[in-house]
This record gives C-alpha cells, sequence and structure tokens, in this order.
C-alpha cells in the first residue's frame, strides 16, 4: 500500500491481507457473508491509495471518511462514493455500522485517532508507525485490551511474498541460521513538512527507518540487551 496509487494487483494483494489478518484477530464475524465497512480517517494520499486498492475488492466497502475540514471530507467522499462525511472524530467513530476504523494521517496524530476510534469500540489498523514511541503504544494496546478490539499496525512488507520466503527460510534453516542483516531503504523526503519538521515527528527512521526494524525483528527477533547505529 505504499506503493504509487495504481490498479495493479500487487496493491491488492497487501491491502486485502491487511484486512484479512484483521479480521480474523477477534473480530467477530457475522453469521451470514457481509461486507466488512470501514472508515477511514484522512484523506492524503495514503488513504488515496487504501481507497482505491479498497474499492477493488469485493468484501470490503468504505463506508465512511473523516479530514480535518468538511470540505476536503466531502471532496474524497464524493471522488469516491463514499456514503458519509465528517469533520469530526467523534461523529465517525460513533458510526454504528463502521466495523474498522483505518488510520491514514501523519504519525504525529496517530496516538490520539487510535485512542478515539478504540474508545468507541472500534477495531483499528493504522499506519505505521503505531506511535512515535514505545509508551504510547503500549498504552493504545492495553486500551484495545480493555475494550476487546483488534488493534493493529498496517506494515505492508509484512505481507510481501519475499519477506514471507525469507522468514520460511530462516525458520527451516534452509541455507543455515541467519547471522547478520544488511538492509537499505532510501527515498527524496526533503519537501514535505512531515517528514522534516520536529513538531511533526518527522525523520527518516519513523517514516522508512521502520522497515529495515522491522525485518531484523522478524528474522533475527528481538531476544537482544544492545542494539548500536552507524
Amino acid at each position: 500500500m505504499r506503493n504509487t496509487a495504481s490498479s495493479s494487483d500487487s496493491d491488492c494483494f497487501y491491502c486485502y491481507h491487511h484486512f484479512v489478518f484483521c479480521s480474523n484477530m477477534k473480530i467477530k464475524k457475522p453469521k451470514r457473508k457481509q461486507k466488512m465497512k470501514i472508515g477511514i480517517i484522512g484523506t492524503g494520499s495514503i488513504a488515496t491509495i487504501v481507497t482505491n486498492t479498497l474499492k477493488k475488492l469485493t468484501d470490503i466497502h468504505v463506508v465512511g471518511i473523516y479530514s480535518r475540514t468538511k470540505e476536503n471530507a466531502q471532496r474524497f467522499a464524493q471522488k469516491y462514493a463514499i456514503a458519509f462525511y465528517t469533520d469530526s472524530l467523534e461523529e465517525l467513530c460513533q458510526r454504528a455500522e463502521i466495523d474498522v476504523i483505518y488510520v491514514a494521517t501523519p504519525h504525529i496524530f496517530h496516538k490520539e485517532h487510535v485512542r478515539i476510534a478504540l474508545t468507541n469500540r472500534k477495531h483499528v489498523l493504522c499506519e505505521k508507525p503505531l506511535t512515535i514511541n514505545e509508551q504510547d503504544a503500549c498504552d493504545l494496546f492495553e486500551l484495545a485490551k480493555e475494550k476487546k478490539v483488534f488493534l493493529g499496525e498496517a506494515f505492508w512488507t509484512r505481507f510481501n511474498p519475499v519477506f514471507q520466503t525469507l522468514k520460511d527460510i530462516q525458520e527451516q534453516q534452509v541455507i543455515g541460521e541467519f547471522k547478520s542483516l544488511l538492509a537499505n531503504i532510501g527515498g527524496y523526503g526533503l519537501n514535505s513538512s512531515r517528514l522534516t519538521e520536529k513538531a511533526l515527528a518527522g525523520g527518516a527512521l519513523l517514516d522508512i527507518g521502520v522497515y529495515n526494524l522491522n525485518l531484523m525483528f522478524e528474522l533475527l527477533g528481538s531476544d537482544f540487551s544492545e542494539m548500536t547505529m552507524v
């Protein structure tokens, strides 16, 4: 879902598996086959990619959209034929027909947006990084546990076939145990205030560095006492 907004099957694959994963994690399944109904927080580039992709799927339906201004929310809703739009987070999260809230806002806002959704007993799938620090993440997981709802991080690389193959190779010891990992990822982001401003929790680590860290944790585990970065 971090690819450009296109009609490629790979976008469908990643987005579909995010929500299938979500649906299998304690979301009560209806007795008869129904569409999973999604409310999206945010109308930026990620929300656009997610909405475009979900519209290709037959068992998931976007029914609500939130933006900071009602004009943006209305414009987005009209473009994608979404029935409900609002500039109130509470109003979106209180909609009875919504099963899951997808948080697609800059990560500095994730904690508050996820908190509101969980408080209203909505299952939540949030763009990575879930929060900007460990304590905020722990607080949200505790709230999800209290409300008995699912909280997940939309980390598309975890569902990449190559990523899954690497995990299989490691688990089956096809070439022995992995001892080290060299990972590189990059891109130009100096023209985006979301990536450069401290007030918005900008910086390379939270935006793209988390991909390398996640790969390391998934393949090598998290049982270590010291980490050195160069």
